[in-house]
Parts: structure tokens; C-alpha cells; sequence
């Protein structure tokens, strides 16, 4: 029982998270998104660069997080 437990608060801790990521996710691509809009200048090609890289990695974790959370439900059925 205590499993099932543990289970249930971990998939709506690793919920949140994702939540967190997509809002995340949402604020960084907007900004680098409007750093490319008018004069492109060396900084905000530079930040453009790095807005990229941060949207790739959450991206990234948020597909990890989903499977993570994919996983922990398969298990938690399984009890």
C-alpha cells in the first residue's frame, strides 16, 4: 500500500514538473522567437543561439519526463 502511495505523489510530482517545463518552454521560445524579429545584432544572435539551445533541452526533458511518468503509471497499474 505504501507503494501505491509513492506512486500516486510521484507521478503528480513528475506532473507538475512537465507543467513547470511547457510554461517554461512557452517563455523562452517566445523570447527568442522575438529576438529575431527586427535588426539582428552580434548580442541578440548570440541570445537568439543560446534561447535555441534552451528550448531544445527542455524540449528534450519534457519528453523524458513524459516517459518517465508513462513508466510510473505501467507500474503503478501493475500493483
Amino acid at each position: 500500500m505504501a507503494e501505491k502511495e509513492y506512486l500516486t505523489e510521484w507521478i503528480k510530482y513528475l506532473s507538475d514538473l512537465l507543467k513547470l517545463s511547457c510554461v517554461f518552454l512557452i517563455a523562452v521560445g517566445g523570447g527568442t522567437l522575438s529576438l529575431l524579429l527586427g535588426e539582428l545584432t552580434t548580442t541578440k544572435a548570440v541570445l537568439a543561439v543560446l534561447g535555441t539551445g534552451t528550448t531544445i533541452a527542455l524540449v528534450v526533458g519534457g519528453r523524458v519526463l513524459d516517459r518517465q511518468i508513462r513508466e510510473s503509471i505501467e507500474r503503478l497499474k501493475e500493483i
